[in-house]
Formats: C-alpha cells, structure tokens, sequence
C-alpha cells in the first residue's frame, strides 16, 4: 500500500509541476521576445519591467518567480488535488474489494503439489496461514530432486486480502511486457495457460525460474538449478493451474471453452 501512495503522490507533484513550470516558461519566453508596452524603450531583446511581463495592473506574487503567474499556479495545484482524490479513492475501492477474499486453505494448495514431475520427485511440502496489518494470505512451499541432481522449488501463494496491491507491489512483471536476451540467458514476460507470466534463465549454471499470476491473486513460482526451463514448465503444468484458478472460481475462458461438447 506505502508502494501505491507513493506512485499516487509522485504522479500529482508531477502533474502540479509541469502546469506551472510550462506556463510560466512560456510567459518568460513572451516577455523576452515582445517588445516593452509601458515604460520600456520598446528594442527587441529587451527584458519589460515586471508590470509589463505580468500584465497590466498585475504584479508577481511576493516570492514568485518573474513570469510565473499566481493563477495558472493555483490552477495546476486544483488539478493535482483532483487527481489525488481521485486515485485515493480507487484505492479505497480496492481495499474494500481485496477485504472481502478469504484465502483458501494451505492444505487445498498443498493438495495441488504432485508427488513427481518432470523427472523430479518431491521430498518435502510445508504450508501455512499468516495474518498482519489486516492482510491475510496463504502459503504453500515444495522441494524437488532429480536423480541427475538437478533441483527444484515450487512457491504458491494466495495473496487474498493483499490482491489489491499484489500487481502494483511484488509483481511489477504483471504491467509491463519484457524481452532480452544475451549471451548468457534471458527473461521475458509471456502467457502461460492463459495467465501473464515471466521467465528468466541463466544458461551457463543452467538455473532459471518461472512465475505465473492465476485468477489475480495466486502467484505460483518455481525455481530451479541444474534443469532446463522445459523441465521447469513442466513442474508448473504439472500443478494444475486451472485447478487454483478455480478455487477462486474465476477459471480461464480458454479452459472452461476446452470442456465444452465438441
């Protein structure tokens, strides 16, 4: 949440200061380039006294810059309020929607986690519940081997009443597109079963990961050293993500079309 406001509150000075900073550019330009109209001796090139630059009858507020006019500042000031209010209140709306998701029981994203998988086998599944600041999520960790010695971790997490904010907090990935590439690996953004995703590997240690957003509040991880990323996606289809997308009943329309009577 400290993550939004800060996006919210940099945006409005922004905005506050490009209306007055262009405005009041744009005066000073105008005051230097015309000729003066009162009291000046009218050469080109000739900076007006300020009377001139503000306009007749008005003077530059007390402290303000030469050029700036008090109005337009006012101005830029009234819609960055706006627009402030106006953010402050779609966050409020999230609160409240994010306040209504329960998450789901660890043992149900426990019961997700295959025995094997791509050539791996789990050897351990631990879950848990947690509850700070008024934000409740759920939480399910495994751990993979391979008989080569590679291995692997799967992460499950229900951000429930923390939803809101996941995208704009943790998973930035979630609102951009990312593609590079070099010599030694890459990480991209990509869709995943119909869910946004992003990837990375590292090609010489042979180490990557890969996450999925589910149904806008699952984030399902896995991290792998010694495997490949078909090796790693595997894992991932392997835990059944149109299962957790349907335990917040929110299941892809690409999945729900692929069960229709053909």
């Amino acid at each position: 949440m400290r993550t939004y406001a800060f996006v919210v509150v940099t945006l409005v000075i922004l905005l506050a200061g490009t209306s007055c900073g262009g405005s009041g550019a744009q005066d000073e330009r105008s005051a230097v380039s015309s000729p003066a109209t009162e009291g000046g001796s009218g050469h080109p090139g000739e900076v007006p006294p300020p009377s001139a630059a503000t306009g007749a009858g008005q003077a530059a507020a007390p402290g303000s810059p030469a050029g700036v006019d008090p109005q337009t500042v006012a101005q830029g000031l009234e819609q960055g309020g706006q627009a402030l209010a106006q953010a402050m209140q779609q966050m409020n709306q999230a609160i409240g929607q994010a306040a209504a998701v329960e998450p789901v029981d660890f043992r149900e994203l426990k019961a997700l986690m295959p025995e094997t998988a791509a050539g791996l086998t789990r050897r351990s599944a631990t879950g848990e519940k947690s509850a700070a600041f008024g934000m409740k999520i759920s939480k399910v960790d495994a751990a993979y081997q391979a008989q080569g010695g590679g291995s692997a971790e799967v992460t499950v997490t229900d951000m429930g009443t923390a939803s809101g904010f996941a995208a704009v907090g943790a998973m930035a990935w979630t609102m951009v597109d990312i593609d590079r590439e070099t010599e030694t690996g890459y990480e991209r953004t990509t869709t995943i079963g119909g869910h946004k995703g992003f990837e990375r590997f590292e090609n010489g240690s042979q180490s990557g990961n890969v996450q999925v957003f589910v149904a806008s509040r699952f984030l399902v991880e896995v991290k792998g050293r010694g495997l490949s990323m078909e090796n790693l996606k595997q894992l991932l289809s392997a835990i059944g993500l149109d299962k957790l997308a349907a335990l917040a009943g929110t299941a892809p329309a690409a999945a729900a079309a692929a069960k229709q009577p053909v």
